[in-house]
């Protein structure tokens, strides 16, 4: 038989205040269409758009619905499910074009089917969303992984994005993530991804930085990460080489070194090489008064410090807000249920607050 879901319907107690916070800093709830030529007072959201179907052609299977990518959404023997995500979304809105059957069903006995980011309209409709929240555009991700490996999909779901930021008026850039890969790989990856790159900047969409089209790289420089201090200022003399701004993701400690930065020298001279330096936050903290670091003293620990430290090199800032969340089901039960508390809304408010009012930011990127 089939399990029944109920859908949370997120009406986010604290909306209003995020909206005022976004209106407040950000052009894009004001303009139709959002300058692209600058970073400067935008705030962007992180795109991963990894949520695949056996509906979508391309053989991933529920990629990061299911814990299994070939087990359909649903109960498995052991009752603990085979779902990878918290909370059921929210799909009153999709069309029946862009769902694909899970052995769920909804209380009225109909299937709770489940997008890809495949279709073009489900992206077109996350990207509209955006807008309608006065959000600037989206950092899409590219993972290494999926470069050295069959990126059909991946190419795909960045057409998709293009295409819908087209459509929007919102910008978008990419943002690669070397997660998982050994140095010795990143390098000729990224070098035979460029041609695909080159002609994504050529659209108008696409966000642009210091004059020069932008692109991120993430993880380099973290202790949990496989990628040398000699690749590291390879794949920057690359992205000089072809006139792009480069954005590093770095580790919360980049500035003074250890805890999540690797324990080998150089690294110090990679992070401040970044034309823009953008510190990952998330889990660093998970209340706004809580027993971990608390998100006032993020500002005062982090993003103060580290932003006159970026001037004094001359390299931009983009510090990270996250809404708080849970990964109990992604874990597998080993990280407990809501882990960082969201408040309704308010953990989010009080970090956006914080990082343009109390630090004076003039970039925000928004994650998870």
């Amino acid at each position: 038989s089939k399990a029944t879901v109920s859908v949370l319907n997120c009406e986010v107690a604290k909306a209003a205040m995020i909206t005022a916070a976004i209106a407040a800093f950000s052009a894009a709830a004001t303009a139709d269409v959002v300058d692209r030529s600058s970073m400067t007072g935008k705030y962007m959201m992180g795109y991963q758009g990894w949520f695949s179907t056996p509906c979508d052609g391309f053989g991933r299977g529920w990629s990061h619905w299911s814990c299994g990518k070939d087990a359909v959404p649903g109960p498995d023997p052991q009752d603990n499910g085979t779902l990878c995500f918290e909370n059921w979304p929210d799909m009153s809105e999709y069309d029946a074009d862009e769902l694909c059957p899970t052995n769920l069903v909804y209380a009225d006995g109909s299937n709770a089917g489940l997008y890809s980011a495949a279709h073009p309209k489900t992206v077109r409709r996350h990207i509209q969303w955006l807008k309608d929240a006065g959000v600037d555009g989206v950092w899409k991700q590219r993972f290494i992984a999926t470069v050295t490996g069959n990126s059909s999909f991946n190419d795909r779901v960045a057409g998709n994005v293009e295409a819908a930021c087209e459509a929007t008026g919102r910008v978008w850039a990419t943002m690669y993530d070397v997660s998982g890969q050994h140095g010795d790989v990143v390098l000729g990856a990224l070098e035979e991804d460029w041609p695909k790159l080159e002609a994504w900047m050529q659209g108008d969409r696409y966000l642009h930085h210091r004059g020069r089209p932008a692109v991120a790289v993430w993880g380099m420089g973290f202790r949990s990460r496989m990628v040398n201090v000699s690749t590291a200022h390879a794949v920057l003399d690359f992205f000089e080489s072809k006139n792009v701004t480069v954005v590093g993701g770095t580790p919360t400690w980049w500035r003074t070194g250890g805890h999540d930065v690797m324990n080998t020298t150089g690294w110090d001279e990679v992070f401040r090489r970044f034309a823009v330096i953008s510190p990952w936050t998330v889990g660093r903290y998970s209340s706004v008064d809580g027993t971990r670091l608390e998100t006032l003293q993020s500002v005062t620990q982090f993003i103060i410090p580290d932003l006159a430290e970026a001037r004094r090199v001359g390299a931009d800032y983009m510090p990270v807000v996250w809404p708080g969340g849970s990964a109990q089901h992604e874990s597998r039960g080993v990280e407990h249920w809501n882990r960082a508390p969201r408040f309704g809304g308010w953990f989010l408010w009080r970090q956006l607050y914080n990082a343009i009012n109390r630090a004076g930011s003039t970039g925000l990127w928004w994650t998870r």
